[in-house]
């Protein structure tokens, strides 16, 4: 694999913000207490809560799985997991699978953050990861207009580009990081995180976040630290707008079928829409304290998210007005975390304490797959074009897939 660098900064505080994981794990042991409702925020302090909480030792596992879905008797499933290789010697945490994208031919990519590579999935379901230059932190990956996979390189501050041969070339986001460190600071500790402590700022990073394939040819991606939307053109030209709301916290970023970016304000509790003129709009999330997470087109012509901080799923339609979702009562916790578009009409997401994948109508209807298994932590998910929902395992360290038949 060749690998080749445009103007590219070694930002060591990396190894920095990893070892500060370790000092998570106590914060995350509490989360997973029965009737814990608190879940750190949904950006970077959860992810590393999250890896950190591994600690007592997490095997990765394999095989296929069958049962009946959880509120829907007319629903099977078959769950098959495939492990994914990969991390430190002597590092418990494994690879680390977070982002997950299908390229047009149906083949499955994956970013590890602890295995610092982008792989991907076989026809006789083995993995073939390539390596990104360290130090880095390979995060969300979209497919781009020009037949190559785009990613998000984190704490490295530049997006990427593999092609089908493995080819990656990474493009650095040329503006600095804007926002102070106090509010940065003051934002995150709502949720009791030292991921932004005094050892770890200032952040040498942008943070680009979530990415996604706009309606102009470009890709576009979120800048979490820097508060910015960006674009890079297919060449590499990278340009990028201050989000109005200050320390919003962007993440999730799609197209919508308004040919507008909309995005997830994770510190801000709003919901973010851009043209790529760069005009912005902001909706404010009902919900007091929300961060929400990551969105998708529904079957509806409405962008759907979720959020993690009451367990509920959000819906906006195109003229900004918001409805939610409730999908757990009581202490059932289950924490959403990405949602996407299934074939069936339904959305689906990510139940990262439980371990498990959810459903839900567009009429609100909540139906669960899955053994709960709270230190597997799924994590970005996505059908390919036979309706097959695959995701990443952040903690188990595996890509899995599930295929549903009727019971």
């Amino acid at each position: 694999m060749e690998i080749e660098r445009h103007s590219r900064i070694r930002y060591q505080q990396y190894f920095i913000l990893l070892s500060r994981m370790d000092k998570e794990a106590k914060m995350t042991n509490e989360l997973y207490k029965p009737r814990r409702r608190t879940v750190i925020t949904a950006g970077i302090g959860l992810l590393a809560v999250a890896l950190a909480g591994c600690k007592k030792g997490i095997s990765t596992s394999s095989g296929t799985s069958t049962a009946i879905a959880e509120g829907a008797p007319g629903l099977g499933y078959k769950i098959t997991r495939i492990p994914v290789p990969g991390g430190k010697i002597g590092d418990i945490l494994g690879s680390a699978p977070v982002g997950l994208g299908i390229s047009p031919d149906d083949t499955v990519w994956f970013t590890t953050i602890k295995g610092f590579t982008v792989g991907r999935v076989t026809n006789d379901d083995k993995v073939e990861q390539f390596a990104v230059e360290e130090p880095c932190s390979p995060h969300r990956l979209a497919a781009g207009p020009d037949g190559n996979m785009w990613f998000t390189n984190f704490a490295g501050n530049s997006v990427g580009r593999i092609t089908p041969a493995g080819k990656i070339t990474e493009f650095d986001i040329p503006s600095t990081p804007n926002v102070p460190i106090e509010e940065i600071k003051k934002k995150a500790g709502r949720f009791g995180s030292s991921w932004f402590s005094d050892d770890n700022l200032p952040h040498p990073s942008n943070a680009p976040f979530g990415i996604c394939a706009g309606p102009d040819g470009a890709m576009w991606f979120t800048e979490f630290l820097s508060n910015r939307i960006g674009r890079i053109t297919m060449d590499g030209k990278i340009t990028d707008w201050d989000v109005p709301t200050p320390v919003s916290g962007p993440n999730g970023i799609v197209t919508g079928p308004d040919g507008n970016l909309w995005f997830c304000e994770n510190f801000g509790n709003k919901i973010g829409r851009m043209t790529t003129a760069g005009e912005f709009a902001e909706f404010v999330v009902p919900e007091e304290g929300e961060t929400p997470s990551h969105l998708t087109v529904g079957p509806d012509n409405a962008l759907w998210f979720c959020m993690p901080m009451t367990d509920k799923i959000g819906r906006i339609s195109l003229d900004g007005k918001i409805t939610t979702f409730s999908i757990a009562e009581g202490p059932d916790a289950r924490h959403p975390r990405e949602i996407t578009a299934g074939p069936d009409g339904a959305l689906w997401f990510s139940e990262f304490r439980n371990g498990t994948i959810g459903r839900i109508t567009t009429d609100g209807k909540v139906s669960h797959f899955g053994e709960r298994h709270s230190r597997r932590m799924p994590f970005v998910l996505q059908f390919d074009s036979k309706g097959v929902l695959w995701w990443t395992e952040t903690v188990g360290s595996n890509i899995a897939r599930m295929e549903i038949v009727k019971s």
